[in-house]
Formats: structure tokens, sequence, C-alpha cells
């Protein structure tokens, strides 16, 4: 009896180790961007990159306290005026596929002394935009800010523009669009590296 109870502890063991092995490999972390091999076109333009609004300038750079992991991250600059305070940094994804994708994770590095906010925004077919709610930037480093594709915390003309809906239309993304929106007039920067996405 002792050793037929032994076997079926193993057994649920042996399960239960099974299964969180299963989780893991659900929530699966593949690198997006991290600007290591990103190059410079000619014009000094970063390909795939565009920055917009109060954006004013995108350097890749290896000071390490702005580098989350490997040697490069992406600097965005911006100039905040009371006329616009926000600087948005669209990565171009040509209508990828992410239907099999749950969401996806970003390190950012916020040198003020005060929090900012992060929207994460995407754009689907026809360029549709959906849109996460605002995530807070507290000074220094946030690592890992996640972004889930299947929570209730996307907007869209489809909701009414509120956030009341899941990540829709995943099976062709257009753009990846991070939003940065400042408070206080003036020139700021960002640091972002280590883009991921989850499968």
């Amino acid at each position: 009896m002792l050793r037929l109870v032994k076997l079926t502890s193993f057994a649920v063991t042996a399960l239960l180790l099974i299964a969180g092995l299963a989780g893991m490999a659900q929530a699966e972390k593949v690198v997006l961007a991290d600007f290591e091999q990103l190059g410079v076109a000619a014009d000094g333009s970063l390909p795939d990159w565009v920055l917009k609004e109060a954006g004013t300038k995108l350097v890749l750079t290896s000071d390490p306290q702005l580098v989350s992991q490997g040697n490069r991250a992406l600097q965005v600059f911006m100039t905040v005026t009371k006329d616009q305070n926000r600087a948005m940094l669209q990565l171009l994804t040509h209508g990828a596929n992410w239907s099999d994708l749950t969401g996806l994770y970003v390190d950012v590095y916020n040198p003020l002394e005060e929090s900012v906010d992060l929207i994460v925004a995407i754009q689907t077919a026809n360029w549709d935009w959906k849109e996460f709610a605002s995530i807070t930037l507290d000074p220094g480093w946030n690592r890992d800010v996640y972004i889930s594709f299947n929570q209730p915390f996307w907007k869209s003309s489809a909701t009414g523009w509120a956030y009341t809906s899941v990540l829709t239309d995943k099976e062709e993304v257009n753009g990846l669009n991070f939003m940065f929106v400042v408070y206080n007039a003036g020139d700021c920067m960002f640091a972002i590296d280590n883009i991921r996405v989850e499968r």
C-alpha cells in the first residue's frame, strides 16, 4: 500500500512538472528588435523605424546606462511644447502575421525625475488603429513592460474608442507604435531596447 501511494505521488508530481513545462513553452519570448544588427541608411535614417509628432531624432547608442541587454539600444529624442507633448515611434512590420502571438515585452529607460506615460498601438489591415491602455513609466529602467494581446485593454473604432476588447485582426500587422507622453515642456530623451513578442 505504501509503495502504491509513493508511486501515485510520483505520478502526480511528474504530471505537475510536465504541465509546468508546457506552460513555460506556451510563454516563449522571441526578440522582435534589440538593435544589435540594425544599420543606418545612407540618409541617416534607420530602416523601418519612423519618428513622428514631437519626436526630433533617433540615435543608436552603446551607452551602458541606456542598454538593457546586448550592446545597443535606441534613443528617442523629443521636444515637448504646450501644443505637442507626444513623440510617436513607429516600427513598420509590413503585414506580419501575429495571429499566434499573445503579448509584447519592452524595456524602456526614463531619465527624467518624473513619471511619463507610454501608449502602445498596433496598426492592422488597412492601417486600422488599435490602442492599448496607457502605461506609467517611472524614472529609471522599466524592464519587461508587458502588453497583453488577450486581455480586454484595447480600444479601436470598433469599440467606440473604449478599452473593452482584446487585440483583434492580428493576422496582418502593419505598424507597431510606441508613444511617449510627457507633461513638462522642454527637450528630453528616452531609450528603448529588447522588444520581444510572446507566443
